[in-house]
């Protein structure tokens, strides 16, 4: 069929009409409908040679305005047929509808979509392919600036977060999870995340900077307030469930040295706290327990005993008041107002030393109880001065209990 300049046709069918319109000067226009009543346009091509469908405007060699575009260049699971898109002699092909790849005819940049391998985009190369940039297997896992991904994101190079991730309560600047679940018995190590950095420095180099795992820190750099700001905020346990948790640590600290030689090694290292009340630590657990295995020092870098203090130690003592009923956790220190009669004593440690000032104005003798220790008063002792303070010593050691005394102070 060949159509002429200036001419309009109209071919009527037993289910369709079509007709096409050529004015001078003018589109080419394609209009479809049951009759020449019904006619509607759906193609044109511009004496600029532009073709659009479903759009009477097309601004582009081809343009297509409404649902879907399906191009099936499929014939069998090993066909070699493709379909090709070329800009500059350069190709871009689908090949079997299971394969994209799109080359930059600069070289600048390449785009790789298998059905079998996932989706990759590289870079720096005028053919496919050159260095992988970005990479999206076939099993959901991402990798950036390497080759294939081993994890559900790996990373490959510098990371740098400008922008946040948004929950219902926060935002993240980076969100790492590790949801798992185990079925069967065995020996598994399950890491939300996981930094590490490995220096190579070559004999004779020196490297003045610095070798940093993992640097983190939280500023806040406008004029405005916030109640709490947190460097790291590390929380553990937890256990919703009904397991057990053997050991559940807030933080470990491994220190390594299989060969050369580390000067000084310290565990953990707080410098000095910018605040109007600064605290290099403090812990708010009242029952919980501090171990220190070594010694320790309070203004003396090498302590030689268990405790090495270089300055004042100072014991606060606690008012009892009346009580006759003493609990020596309270302090090691205590003083009652109490006259003196019979005390009954609890938490008395071995190798304590204690002290208890009775303030009583009534002449009396103490007598002192404790479940499991055996009390030795002085062969002196008696009864106290009316309206004068009597001060007690006692040192514990293993069941037994000594006992100094002054009185009519």
């Amino acid at each position: 069929m060949k159509f002429w300049l200036a001419l309009s046709l109209l071919v009527t069918m037993p289910c369709a009409s079509w007709a096409q319109d050529v004015p001078s000067g003018g589109d080419y226009i394609v209009r479809l409908g049951t009759n020449s009543t019904t006619l509607v346009e759906r193609m044109r091509v511009t004496q600029a040679g532009l073709v659009g469908i479903g759009t009477s405007s097309p601004n582009m060699k081809l343009n297509v305005s409404g649902t879907d575009v399906l191009l099936n260049d499929y014939t069998s699971a090993t066909s070699n047929t493709s379909l090709h898109l070329r800009t500059d002699g350069v190709t871009s092909f689908i090949n079997n509808m299971n394969n994209f790849v799109s080359n930059g005819s600069n070289g600048n940049g390449v785009l790789l979509i298998t059905g079998q391998g996932g989706v990759s985009l590289y870079y720096g190369s005028t053919g496919c392919c050159g260095t992988p940039g970005l990479i999206l297997s076939s099993a959901g896992l991402v990798g950036i600036g390497g080759n294939t991904p081993a994890y559900q994101l790996d990373v490959s190079g510098t990371m740098s977060s400008v922008a946040s991730l948004t929950n219902s309560t926060g935002r993240y600047g980076a969100l790492a999870q590790n949801n798992t679940t185990t079925t069967a018995n065995g020996t598994y190590a399950n890491t939300g995340l996981y930094a590490a950095v490995t220096a190579n420095i070559a004999s004779g180099i020196t490297n003045s900077g610095n070798i940093i795992g993992a640097n983190i820190g939280s500023f806040n750099q406008a004029a405005g307030n916030i109640s709490s700001l947190y460097g790291i905020n590390l929380s553990f346990g937890g256990n919703t469930g009904t397991g057990t948790i053997t050991n559940a640590y807030g933080m470990v600290l491994t220190s390594y040295q299989n060969s050369g030689t580390t000067t000084n090694a310290y565990g953990l290292f707080i410098q000095d706290m910018k605040a109007t009340n600064g605290y290099g630590i403090y812990q708010t657990g009242a029952d919980d327990n501090n171990y220190f295995a070594g010694d320790i020092g309070i203004g003396v870098t090498n302590p030689t005993t268990a405790l090495d203090v270089s300055g004042t130690i100072l014991s606060r003592p606690f008012n009892a008041g009346a009580a006759t009923s003493l609990d020596w956790s309270q302090s090691n220190m205590q003083y009652t107002t109490a006259n003196c009669g019979a005390f009954t004593f609890t938490n008395m440690q071995d190798g304590g030393n204690y002290t208890l000032a009775v303030k009583g104005t009534t002449s009396g003798t103490c007598s002192f109880s404790h479940t499991g220790l055996t009390f030795h008063l002085p062969t002196d002792h008696g009864a106290t001065t009316a309206s004068k303070h009597t001060l007690y010593s006692f040192v514990r050691m293993g069941a037994d209990v000594y006992v100094a005394w002054a009185k009519g102070l």
